[in-house]
């Protein structure tokens, strides 16, 4: 069964969500055990560079923000013109931030 376009972008919408929610989380708690540091910002773009994370780990954070507030908010706009073009440039970034950030985890930020 093939999925409409509308499908699979409320799927990838949905996915950039969870993914992001998830390495958040994940990198909140690397953060709160090395450096026991809960003054990080709220806002999720201020957290991401407080963090100072390796530059091409922030830079992919970024753009997984990105796609997760364009779909987030329905904006539909922003979605086509700075969302993933598709499900295999989806699937290669949040695997380079999972890989990025199990490296923080081998080498203790």
């Amino acid at each position: 069964v093939e999925s409409s376009a509308a499908e699979v972008e409320m799927r990838l919408q949905r996915n950039a969500s969870n993914a992001f929610d998830a390495l958040m989380r994940r990198l909140d708690a690397i953060h709160q055990i090395v450096d026991g540091n809960d003054k990080a910002p709220v806002d999720f773009a201020e957290r991401i560079d407080f963090w100072r994370l390796p530059t091409a780990l922030q830079s992919r954070m970024h753009r997984l923000r990105i796609w997760r507030n364009a779909g987030e908010h329905r904006d539909r706009q922003r979605w086509q013109k700075e969302g993933p073009r598709s499900e295999n440039e989806f699937t290669e970034l949040v695997s380079a931030l999972e890989l990025g950030v199990q490296a923080l985890c081998v080498n203790g930020v």
